[in-house]
C-alpha cells in the first residue's frame, strides 16, 4: 500500500487540457468510473446524454475546446478519475484544482453536492458561451517581462509557474499582443480556450450566476483543498458564493498554489484529469524534504486508443497501490503512454 511518508495531493485540471477521446476507454469498463460519469450525465438530462454520444464519438478538437462541451466533461472526467484512484485505497491529503477542475475538487471534498456542481456548471458555461470571442496565449516569460507588451486589454491570466504564463483577451486584443510578444522573442503558443478565461472581460457574464451560487448550500471541505486562486489553503471563502461565481473572471495563482502544496509536505501528485500538464509543472519543483516528487498522470494527451488508455489506468494502480511509491530518485515522474 502507499508510504505513509508520501503525502498525496490530486491534481484536477480545467480548460485547455481537453482532447478528443480523454479517458473515454475507461467508460464502460472500470465500474467506479463509469458509475461517476453516469452520475453527472443524468444530472444533466438530456443535454447529458448528448454529452456523452459527443464524448464518445467526436474527434473534432475546435468542437471539444467549446465551453460548453469542454469544462462540463472536464468536470466530470476529473471527477470520475479521482473517484476511481479513491477506491484504490489511494486516500488524498489534498486537493488543488486548476480554473474549471476547482469545481471537482469543490465535489469531491464536499463543499459541493454532485448534483449542485453539475447544475451550476451547465447554468455557467451557458452564460459564458455568450461573452464576446476570445482565447488565450500561453507564454514563457515573467510577469514583468510580458506586462508591457500587453495592451488593449489582454492581461494575465493564470500563472502556472514563474515564467510560465497564460495571457486572456478578446481576439483583437490577443491579437495584437500575440504579435507584439512575438516581436519581442518571447515563446508564444495559442491555448486550447476560445473564451477569454480569467480576464476581467468575464466579468458581467460571471455576475449573473452569482444568485445561483448564493441558493446552494456549502458544506466545509472534508478533504483539505488549495485554491488555484488565493494560491492558498481554502479557508471561509468556501462558503462565498462570489468564490465560486466569479472564477472565470479571476486569474489563476497555481504557481503560488502548488508551492504551498510542497510546503505542507506533498510528495507524490497525480493528476485525477486529461493530459499531464499539471504533474509536468509539479515534476519541475523541490519537495519540502528537497528531491522531486513522484508525479502520476493517469491520462496523459495523446493517450487515445482504448487499450493505451486502460493499460495506463493498470500501471497507475499497480504503481499507487501494490508497491510502495518509489523515491523520487528511482521514480521522478510517470507516463505509461
Amino acid at each position: 500500500m502507499l508510504d505513509p511518508q508520501n503525502s498525496v495531493c490530486f491534481l484536477l485540471p480545467g480548460q485547455g487540457s481537453q482532447f478528443p477521446g480523454m479517458a473515454a476507454g475507461l467508460y464502460e469498463w472500470d465500474p467506479v468510473f463509469t458509475r461517476s460519469m453516469d452520475e453527472f450525465f443524468d444530472a444533466w438530462g438530456d443535454r447529458g446524454r448528448t454529452l456523452r454520444q459527443f464524448w464518445l464519438t467526436d474527434e473534432d478538437e475546435w468542437r471539444m475546446a467549446d465551453v460548453r462541451h469542454a469544462q462540463l466533461l472536464l468536470l466530470a472526467v476529473d471527477h470520475a478519475l479521482a473517484c476511481t484512484v479513491l477506491s484504490w485505497g489511494v486516500t488524498p491529503s489534498l486537493l488543488l484544482g486548476h480554473s474549471a477542475g476547482e469545481y471537482a475538487a469543490a465535489v469531491l471534498s464536499g463543499v459541493m453536492p454532485l448534483a449542485e456542481a453539475a447544475r451550476l456548471a451547465a447554468l455557467r458555461v451557458d452564460v459564458l458561451a455568450g461573452a464576446p470571442a476570445g482565447g488565450m496565449l500561453a507564454v514563457v516569460g515573467t510577469v514583468e517581462e510580458v506586462t508591457p507588451y500587453l495592451s488593449g486589454g489582454a492581461a494575465v491570466a493564470a500563472i502556472n509557474a514563474p515564467r510560465q504564463l497564460l495571457v486572456a483577451g478578446a481576439d483583437e486584443s490577443l491579437q495584437r499582443a500575440g504579435a507584439a510578444l512575438r516581436s519581442a522573442g518571447m515563446t508564444v503558443m495559442t491555448a486550447r480556450a476560445r473564451t477569454a478565461f480569467h480576464h476581467p472581460l468575464l466579468e458581467p457574464w460571471c455576475a449573473e450566476v452569482l444568485a445561483e451560487h448564493a441558493r446552494t448550500d456549502l458544506a466545509e471541505p472534508t478533504i483539505p483543498v488549495v485554491s488555484g486562486y488565493s494560491g492558498t489553503m481554502l479557508g471561509a471563502e468556501f462558503a462565498d458564493p462570489s468564490f465560486w461565481a466569479l472564477q472565470p473572471c479571476r486569474p489563476v495563482q497555481f504557481s503560488a498554489a502548488l508551492q504551498s502544496c510542497l510546503d505542507q509536505g506533498a510528495s507524490t501528485f497525480v493528476e485525477c484529469g486529461p493530459g499531464q500538464g499539471l504533474t509536468g509543472l509539479a515534476a519541475r519543483r523541490r519537495t519540502a524534504a528537497g528531491g522531486r516528487p513522484t508525479v502520476i498522470a493517469m491520462t496523459p494527451r495523446g493517450v487515445t486508443s482504448i487499450a493505451r488508455q486502460r493499460g495506463v489506468m493498470l500501471r497507475a494502480r499497480e504503481l499507487l497501490c501494490e508497491f510502495d511509491i518509489p523515491s523520487p530518485a528511482v521514480a521522478r515522474s510517470f507516463s505509461a503512454g
